[in-house]
């Protein structure tokens, strides 16, 4: 349940986002409005280091919250954008890439995320250029099957 809220200005957005029931949703959406800011912002160089380290700080913590949920395959996509926001810092990001960053936040709102989903994800960043440690299998299953 969410409360409607006329947004006027970036106090408005802050206590709308106050008002979201869920940590993941609203997490989300400081990371959409981010990467929405970093295109208007791309050309400064400080700037792009500002963003990729808050956003790697708002990935970080939606990771964790994902990983006590209980939902691996979630938290795995944080991890896997965390690691994005290392290469956007020092690499710097193109439009392009910045628009594939934001298609792989929507991998956040399918309902159930799949290893496989996972992968394509990746797949899509490497060839953008963006360069991210693929995901790991479980290792612990393949452990128990030796």
């Amino acid at each position: 349940m969410t409360t409607e809220v006329a947004v006027q200005d970036q106090m408005d957005l802050i206590q709308y986002k106050r008002t979201l029931p869920d940590e993941d949703i609203r997490r989300r959406i400081i990371i959409f409005q981010l990467t929405d800011d970093w295109v208007t912002d791309i050309s400064s160089g400080e700037l792009r280091e500002n963003y990729a380290q808050i956003l790697r700080s708002q990935l970080s913590r939606l990771g964790q919250y994902y990983a006590e949920a209980g939902q691996a395959v979630r938290a795995q996509l944080a991890a896997i954008l965390h690691d994005a926001t290392f290469f956007a810092e020092h690499e710097g990001l193109s439009l392009d890439q910045i628009s594939v960053l934001q298609f792989a936040l929507t991998y956040f709102q399918r309902v159930a995320l799949t290893q496989d989903e996972l992968r394509e994800c990746t797949m899509k960043l490497y060839r953008s250029g963006i360069e991210v440690i693929p995901p790991m299998p479980d290792f612990a299953e393949f452990l128990a099957m030796s």
